[in-house]
């Protein structure tokens, strides 16, 4: 009997072990404690491939051509950071035309969290592109932005920047007035910038969190009650600041056919960072038939404009034509955007 009674424990125990697995289980598909595993590699048309280069493979392609490669990782893995990147292509267009306004992209992007909830991607975007729509709102997408970070930090090779979340949360809270909480983001986004940029050489010799510093020495001279800090900030000039931090660099950059023959008409987003760091003007380079052996980059050329669009004329017939762009505060200029590549007829 013993025996038996001692079975029957075994078996209760096990059996509310197993309904609270159940029940943890049920709770975090709803409320999206998971991570979501990010696939390797992606098979298409009985090819397989790293799944980020597929991805940047896109990117060169017409529009015609990019929306099958966008459609299969969405498709392949549904759930993933790379499928949210492949989602914001899409909706960021309108019969092909890339919209560019803030307003916009924020209530393109809103929807997506059905399929994305725990994204720090999305959230940041959310955060950045909403912070002049919906203050509130684009801090609480900010706070899920770290937590999603913070959650998906072991299992996925595509979080947002923290340091960047950070900042722009600090400037989300400076601008509803909320010093103190501003100025323990920034501290946040200078102590994971100062590690990222660990090994950069400057050569002014100063901080790469210029902006930053500059920022919290603003709300030090507008509210004295706060008193000096602890980590160390310095005075810098607006100057210094243009020369270390440079613009982040232009996504989403597609080429498409111009009204006349030999045109071609580049669109982009600005970099995220672009009101902070002063974009002054955007710089753009080609490359004609980028595998033979005279296919050249040309050197940087100036747009001479702000605006997030270009068009090229009397380009060469008869050839595939690969395109970057670059902004610049007019002191450097910061990464290049990914690649487009049309033909040119």
């Amino acid at each position: 009997m013993k025996l038996h009674g001692l079975h029957l424990k075994k078996q209760t125990y096990l059996g509310f072990s197993v309904l609270v697995l159940l029940i943890i289980t049920g709770a975090c598909s709803m409320i999206g404690c998971r991570s979501v595993q990010e696939p390797d590699t992606i098979t298409y048309n009985g090819e397989t491939f790293p799944i980020q280069e597929f991805y940047n493979r896109s990117a060169a392609e017409s529009w015609e051509e990019k929306v099958p490669i966008l459609r299969h990782i969405i498709a392949e893995s549904p759930s993933s950071e790379i499928a949210y990147f492949a989602r914001r292509d899409i909706a960021t267009r309108v019969d092909e035309n890339l919209i560019t306004t803030h307003e916009f992209i924020f209530q393109q992007l809103k929807p997506l969290l059905k399929y994305h909830p725990n994204s720090s991607n999305l959230h940041l975007d959310l955060l950045s592109y909403g912070r002049s729509i919906d203050i509130e709102a684009a801090i609480s997408y900010g706070k899920k932005a770290l937590k999603s970070v913070e959650r998906n930090n072991k299992h996925s090779r595509y979080n947002a920047d923290p340091a960047r979340i950070h900042e722009i949360m600090g400037y989300a809270y400076e601008e509803l007035g909320h010093y103190d909480t501003a100025i323990e983001h920034y501290r946040q986004a200078i102590k994971l910038y100062k590690a990222k940029h660990d090994e950069k050489v400057f050569s002014v010799g100063v901080s790469p969190n210029a902006s930053i510093y500059r920022h919290i020495e603003q709300i030090r001279k507008n509210n004295p009650i706060l008193g000096p800090l602890s980590d160390g900030t310095v005075s810098m000039t607006p100057k210094a600041s243009q020369l270390i931090f440079e613009p982040d660099a232009p996504t989403l950059l597609t080429a498409t056919a111009g009204s006349t023959p030999g045109s071609v008409k580049l669109t982009w987003h600005a970099p995220q960072n672009a009101d902070e760091k002063n974009v002054t003007d955007y710089l753009v380079k080609y490359v004609k038939n980028e595998n033979a052996k005279n296919g050249f980059w040309t050197d940087w050329i100036s747009t001479g404009s702000t605006k997030t669009s270009y068009t090229f004329t009397g380009l060469g017939s008869g050839g595939f034509y690969v395109f970057r762009v670059a902004a610049t505060n007019g002191n450097i200029a910061g990464e290049p955007s990914n690649r487009a590549k049309i033909y040119v007829r």
